[in-house]
């Protein structure tokens, strides 16, 4: 059975790949999510695996779940996504190499961000995380860099694909180690949230280098560049960087993005 779902699994992709328009993804959604649909009918065919084998095909079908709902969330942001401005949704489903995309970087006359923040996600219960720069000479308060929320019904399995039961946690780690650019790094990596209940992440700027462009100069063409803002993903470190719906709130110096899973976030243009 393991097969036939990973045949499932390249069938499902390859064709909701080729959704353009929400009409031709509602029909993907009934095809393969729907309660007559193909996933549902490989979850009835698990009382007929043999007991030896249930385990892991259990863990696969939750796996392959979650991973198609994710993949449906992201196709619905990507064909949704695009023009607009101010502090509206933009951007998503564009891809990038890295090359080619300049990413904010620390302020070499500000203190850097502290490097990692960990806390117990739990099933159940909401949480949210933040990671800060470092406290400024005399000054009474940090200021944020990254901010991570979770809703209570976010953590349901595992990266390996096993169900996390209520009032189970996980490990979440945040972190930058990255000296020359504010590149957030969240582990477990692969891991998925439930469908419809993404986390939600927020990056600041605030305490970047203002020279957004490098030139050596702040002036009109920083502005520019901060009006092109997007929050980005990657994946791996050999793949391209994938743009994310982002809500920007230029007055705030913050961009906002729903997270389906966890990899690689920066804020970059």
């Amino acid at each position: 059975m393991l097969e036939s779902l990973a045949q499932l699994e390249g069938e499902a992709l390859a064709t909701l790949g080729t959704a353009k328009d929400a009409a031709a993804l509602e029909q993907w959604r009934i095809q393969f999510l729907g309660n007559s649909g193909k996933l549902k009918a490989a979850l009835g065919s698990l009382k007929d695996v043999p007991k030896d084998q249930k385990p892991a095909v259990g863990a696969r079908l939750n796996q392959l779940k979650a991973q198609l709902e994710q993949a449906f969330s992201e196709r619905q942001a990507a064909v949704g996504g695009g023009g607009g401005g101010g502090t509206g949704g933009v951007g998503g489903g564009i891809t990038a190499p890295e090359g080619q995309l300049t990413f904010t970087r620390p302020d070499s006359s500000l203190p850097v961000v502290a490097s990692a923040v960990s806390f117990w996600a739990v099933n159940g219960q909401a949480r949210t995380a933040v990671l800060y720069y470092r406290r400024h000479a005399g000054s009474a308060d940090s200021t944020p860099l990254a901010r991570l929320r979770l809703d209570r019904r976010s953590l349901v399995s595992a990266p390996d694909g096993t169900p996390i039961a209520a009032g189970d946690s996980l490990l979440i780690t945040m972190s930058v180690t990255d000296s020359g650019r504010f590149i957030v790094n969240f582990e477990p990596s692969g891991l998925v949230f439930a469908a419809g209940r993404p986390a939600s992440l927020t990056l600041w700027y605030r305490d970047a280098d203002l020279d957004f462009n490098g030139d050596g100069v702040i002036d009109a063409a920083d502005t520019a560049a901060e009006a092109s803002f997007r929050v980005w993903r990657q994946e791996t470190l050999d793949q391209p960087w994938l743009q994310q719906a982002t809500v920007l709130t230029a007055d705030l110096d913050e961009a906002s993005t729903d997270v389906g899973g966890f990899t690689r976030y920066a804020v970059a243009y």
